[in-house]
């Protein structure tokens, strides 16, 4: 741990954390509740929230002229009940009665001061951990005298080049306690911002180090951070869900198509590519990744770059916010109301909260979002749930602006103890969704399909700012079940489409007491579609695993030289027993009689010619297979399948070609022709013919 007693005191920067450009500031869309039906259920009590003197984009910015400067950058709740608030212009705050009701005498003690914009802050051993732009930072009291007097560096490593974009995000820990941190991308580096960069010579992208990536503090005060998925542009909230696994937003922008909630794990890449910067450095989980293709549909972009991971949520723009921030779990057991366990986003702009519900389908995590409370003072940055389940909204919008009439303060929402009538949860089907509401709803308005409209669309993959959304379609809802309590409604919809957002509007449902519901919109981001249920959906057993798949090329084999083909001198009795139990083809092609051509088809389904592998390969050769190609074992792999190749693979011996590297998870065999070696007929000199087990580039036998 490196010690800074004699710390250097840094003025706050005055630029608030990114959010996604707006043109203009609109009310949320998509929800017919009121301001009043919302405080109904969730009521809002302001702590401090003083309305702003001048708009939050002015040049002359200045806060109002008395009391204190509370634009919350992080916060948490500590054991006693008291809170403690990181701000902006870089001091913690511990505040008192903020819990009352009314808060008629909150008390605030300034704890620590001189940070460099800390954006986010947690309380673990005795101590404060927070982000600021360079590192991660243990503040304690050592004295006991209430204020902190040891200020440690507890991890650092990654770069910062000065430009004002470049934030670091958290700490917030995981399931097993390991603190996590976000960095953002810096925007459009140039003159001296480039001094700090790293280069990736092959691709073009220069950043700061670990720039655009999700990074873990596992031994928080021994200095190192672990490295853990890039392609993220501005990750400004991050957070864990009931199962204990990371999730992150990230904001629309260059290469963002809207706000998103992306699950954080190892090797993941969501899209930016100036995060690719870092690729080569010690520690990267992303040496592989790249180069990637812009300009196309998102479902289209991921079949061509097996290396995409969609997000778990897109939240569709203004619909469902305009900046997405932090992220919360509620895990109050029930006293926030009816939605223990799923997680709540904050929003910028629009100065509200979002719900969102996650299932897991398929070893995929993916869901839907709900509108859930608007009408705060100010732009909703930082998120914490009280010790009694009540919810702190930190508030600050200086440099962009937000709807509400204050530029920053702390607000409490309170459940009232009544249950809305809403969506809980949102499930996909291979046929539709499963609806599960709060109140048991009212049977002939929730059967009849017309209360119902589904639509889907999705977005465009490339380098501009946002994508509208594109590849519209109005669905059909065919049918809709009510469940025997009530809780619950099947829908069975035409046309659902993996990687599109299918948005629901409910308009014409009713509970049991004829109240309509208070939120009728939700969004659901269809990644994949669970795999038992779609084999029941195409009339196979419920339980029907998905078919294994073997494919068998060999070089030099005539039609009739096995035993289902005619073939009498060579006896084949497995190959056989294949034919005789699955199809037999009778008339087939191949691309070429050329062994890596003909395999550059067979993988591909493309004209070997059209994709530079018309010839064969040999120990030389500087080429392969082209890295944007997308094989036919990637995309098996991206579907769940084990995937493994034996025999010869003879599509380049490079790393960015092996097939351990384009979907294969296992290999063992020889690299090109069995007769390129020493006793190759007629090119003398051949080296001996590895073995490989694994990679081709390991050790050969």
């Amino acid at each position: 741990m490196v010690r800074n007693r004699a710390r250097t005191r840094v003025a706050a920067a005055a630029v608030v954390v990114t959010c996604a450009w707006i043109g203009s500031l609109v009310a949320p869309a998509g929800r017919a509740a009121t301001l009043d039906e919302e405080n109904a259920y969730y009521r809002l009590v302001t702590v401090m929230a003083p309305e702003a003197v001048r708009d939050s984009r002015d040049t002359g910015w200045k806060p109002p002229p008395d009391g204190l400067m509370l634009e919350v950058s992080g916060i948490t709740t500590l054991a006693d009940g008291r809170l403690a608030v990181a701000t902006r212009k870089g001091e913690i705050w511990l505040v008192t009665g903020a819990g009352d009701d009314p808060p008629d005498d909150v008390r605030y003690h300034r704890f620590a001061s001189g940070l460099h914009e800390p954006l986010g802050l947690e309380f673990r051993d005795a101590a404060f951990w927070t982000a600021q732009r360079s590192e991660l930072t243990r503040i304690a009291d050592t004295d006991g005298d209430g204020v902190a007097d040891d200020y440690a560096t507890a991890a650092k490593g990654w770069g910062v080049t000065g430009h004002y974009h470049e934030y670091a995000y958290g700490p917030k820990p995981d399931g097993d306690g390991t603190f996590w941190l976000t960095l953002n991308t810096g925007l459009n580096l140039k003159d001296e911002h480039l001094d700090g960069t790293v280069l990736d010579a092959a691709l073009g992208y220069r950043q700061g180090a670990w720039r655009g990536w999700a990074v873990e503090a596992p031994d928080a005060g021994e200095g190192a951070i672990v490295p853990v998925c890039g392609g993220l542009r501005s990750p400004s909230g991050l957070g864990r869900n009931a199962a204990g696994e990371m999730f992150a937003t990230d904001q629309q922008g260059n290469w963002v198509a809207t706000n998103s909630l992306v699950h954080l794990r190892r090797g993941a890449f969501f899209g930016h590519p100036e995060s690719l910067a870092s690729r080569g450095l010690p520690g990267s989980t992303l040496a592989t990744v790249g180069p990637v293709v812009e300009g196309l549909p998102w479902p289209e972009a991921v079949e061509r770059m097996p290396f995409l991971t969609p997000p778990a949520v897109w939240f569709p723009y203004r619909t469902a916010g305009q900046s997405a921030t932090d992220v919360m779990l509620d895990a109050s057991g029930g006293r926030f109301g009816p939605f223990p366990g799923q997680l709540f986003v904050g929003e910028f702009t629009q100065a509200a909260v979002h719900r969102v519900f996650l299932e897991e389908v398929d070893g995929v995590w993916q869901g839907a979002c709900f509108p859930f409370r608007s009408g705060f003072a100010s732009a909703v940055l930082r998120l914490a749930q009280g010790n009694d389940g009540s919810v702190y909204a930190g508030l600050t919008n200086r440099g962009w602006s937000s709807l509400g009439g204050a530029a920053y303060g702390l607000q409490r929402l309170v459940w009232t103890g009544r249950t809305p009538f809403e969506i809980r949860e949102m499930r996909a089907r291979p046929d539709g969704f499963d609806l599960v509401f709060t109140l048991p709803v009212d049977p002939p308005t929730a059967e009849d399909p017309g209360s119902y409209a589904l639509s889907s669309h999705t977005y465009l993959y490339h380098s501009q700012y946002g994508s509208d959304p594109i590849d519209r379609r109005d669905l059909t809802v065919r049918s809709a079940q009510v469940s025997a309590d009530g809780l619950s409604v099947r829908l069975v919809v035409d046309g659902l489409r993996p990687l599109h957002v299918h948005e629901l509007e409910a308009p014409g449902v009713r509970d049991r007491e004829g109240r309509s519901l208070v939120h009728p919109w939700a969004a659901y981001t269809l990644v994949r579609r669970p795999r038992a249920e779609a084999a029941a959906a195409a009339g196979q057993p419920a339980d029907a695993p998905a078919p294994n798949v073997v494919l068998i090329m060999a070089d030099d084999l005539g039609y009739g030289d096995i035993g289902c083909f005619g073939g009498r001198t060579i006896r084949t009795p497995h190959l056989d027993r294949m034919a005789a139990e699955g199809t037999r083809f009778t008339s087939c092609y191949v691309g070429q009689a050329v062994c890596t051509a003909s395999r550059a088809a067979l993988l591909t389904g493309c004209y070997p010619n059209r994709i530079g592998m018309a010839d064969a390969l040999n120990h030389t050769s500087p080429t392969g297979i082209a890295p944007g190609e997308w094989l036919l074992e990637e995309s098996l792999s991206r579907r769940g399948y084990a995937t493994a190749c034996f025999g010869k693979w003879h599509l380049g011996l490079h790393p960015p070609f092996w097939p351990t590297r384009r979907g294969f998870d296992e290999f063992l065999g020889i690299p090109y022709s069995n007769d390129n070696g020493p006793l190759h007929p007629t090119i003398p000199g051949m080296p001996p013919l590895p073995l490989y087990d694994g990679d081709i580039g390991g050790a050969g036998r």
